[in-house]
């Protein structure tokens, strides 16, 4: 299987609310997140944090199922008095977090911070954490959209592994081989179905940006935006298979050991 990376995006920021808990004898923080199936993740940090730290303790809440689920169970908590101390949020989140005036401005524990880019906290890194000039987050995980191809049915389709499509078109001819290669295979999925970020990405990829810079209007409406649609309803007619992503990921996984999974993702 080979793995070529397209773009690199900010996917998830640590927020810290106003309701921290107050510094005791044992300090303890409520930490929540996004997507549960992370719980794991967040387990070993906790755990890690808490070995550096004798004397905090870390609670994970209850994992969500999605950042828009989790900005809406935070926004809930602050109503009702029961706010984490730590989120760990969509990037996509801060702005609607900030106008209800709920995480802890940031930038005055920075500055306190002298080696902080060296740490690898460089501005360009916080500013995407940033609404207003104001740095509200911290990065701490990166999304990075792929294409994965399954190259044992590259091979099979006349394709070479070391040479594979740098353009949709070329993805596209691939994918139609190695779809006639048997009723049991999938030539190509392309995931769709994720909070707008892949239709984000691909307007972004044809130059263009979802809202103006004012953000008086959509920006989508243009050549970038058209070039978008047009690419999915393609994509549909190409034989992109009606799953959703969830689906596609475990149908991709099941079948490698048999090398039928979709070759090209």
């Amino acid at each position: 299987m080979r793995m070529i990376q397209t773009r690199t995006c900010l996917a998830l920021t640590g927020l810290t609310f106003m309701m921290a808990t107050t510094a005791a004898a044992e300090t303890t923080l409520r930490v929540s997140y996004s997507p549960a199936t992370y719980k794991e993740l967040y387990q070993d940090l906790a755990d890690r944090f808490m070995q550096i730290h004798p004397d905090t303790k870390v609670e994970l809440e209850i994992g969500s199922d999605s950042y828009d689920t989790l900005v809406q169970q935070t926004i809930r908590a602050s109503i009702t008095g029961q706010m984490p101390d730590i989120s760990y949020q969509g990037l996509n989140q801060i702005r609607t977090l900030v106008e209800r005036k709920l995480p802890v401005p940031l930038d005055t524990f920075i500055q306190k911070e002298p080696d902080w880019e060296s740490q690898g906290y460089s501005t360009a890194i916080t500013n995407l954490a940033a609404y207003g000039g104001t740095t509200y987050g911290l990065p701490f995980g990166i999304s990075l959209p792929v294409v994965f191809y399954n190259a044992d049915l590259v091979k099979q389709a006349g394709g070479d592994p070391d040479k594979l499509p740098e353009t949709w078109e070329d993805i596209i001819a691939l994918s139609k081989k190695i779809d006639a290669l048997g009723d049991d295979v999938s030539g190509l999925y392309v995931e769709y179905t994720n909070n707008s970020g892949s239709f984000q990405t691909f307007v972004g990829g044809f130059g263009g940006e979802m809202v103006t810079s004012d953000e008086a209007s959509v920006a989508f409406d243009g050549d970038a935006g058209e070039k978008t649609m047009e690419l999915l309803h393609r994509l549909g007619k190409e034989g992109q298979p009606p799953f959703e992503r969830n689906q596609a990921r475990q149908a991709y996984a099941a079948r490698l050991a048999s090398s039928s999974a979709p070759a090209v993702r």
